[in-house]
């Protein structure tokens, strides 16, 4: 928080913040102008912090419906990409559980617990390899179980090895993410991770073409 006297440390109430997904940045980059978006939000999370790839979307897609009065925004989103709809094959179980996880976050990322003068339902469930199906009432709890996860892990780790190595993923450097893998999962900071990446042979030793 900046005060007159610069930088001031602000604690965050637990029971609505956990971690950087539920901080403002992020959940105000990933919305419309005036309304949350969990299909840009659920997108997100797949791609950049599960890895999760999704079928890219048909050429034509026409835009969600105006929220009318009463509407929650997940009940407009639901509408047009939930069960019984031509997008529930990739959002009602893919792309939407994880937005909906963020729906007490509004546009601007500030707390909220009613939408549209309506109660806001955070709740859903998503299949993770290591869990299974995974239920739960908020973002919060959310994110304590995507932080426990092998997805989340893993997916940390590939992108650490794509930055530093300079190009994708190949099969020959499946040990070592496996092995950053477990190791982030075990605890072990960003700076032990890269020490394991920096003396690796993968690293250290240049191949044969």
């Amino acid at each position: 928080e900046v005060t007159e006297d610069g930088f001031q440390y602000l604690r965050l109430n637990p029971e609505q913040r956990s971690g950087i997904l539920t901080l403002s940045g992020p959940l105000s980059k990933k919305a419309e102008i005036a309304q949350s978006s969990p299909i840009h939000r659920g997108v997100f999370i797949n791609h950049a912090v599960l890895c999760n790839e999704i079928p890219p979307p048909p050429d034509v897609v026409s835009g969600l419906p105006e929220q009318t009065e009463g509407m929650t925004n997940r009940e407009r989103v639901e509408s047009h990409t939930g069960a019984g709809t031509c997008g529930e094959g990739c959002h009602s179980s893919i792309i939407n559980p994880p937005g909906f996880a963020f729906e007490n976050y509004d546009e601007l990322g500030r707390y909220r617990t009613i939408d549209n003068e309506q109660p806001i339902n955070s709740a859903d469930q998503y299949f993770f390899l290591d869990y299974g199906v995974v239920s739960w009432e908020d973002g919060v709890e959310f994110t304590r179980i995507v932080s426990e996860s092998f997805e989340a892990h893993h997916c940390y780790s590939e992108h650490l090895l794509t930055y530093y190595l300079g190009r994708t993923v190949q099969e020959a450097d499946e040990v070592l993410l496996s092995q950053m893998t477990e190791y982030s999962r075990s605890g072990a900071s960003i700076l032990e991770l890269l020490e394991m990446l920096l003396t690796s042979q993968t690293f250290t030793s240049r191949g044969v073409e």
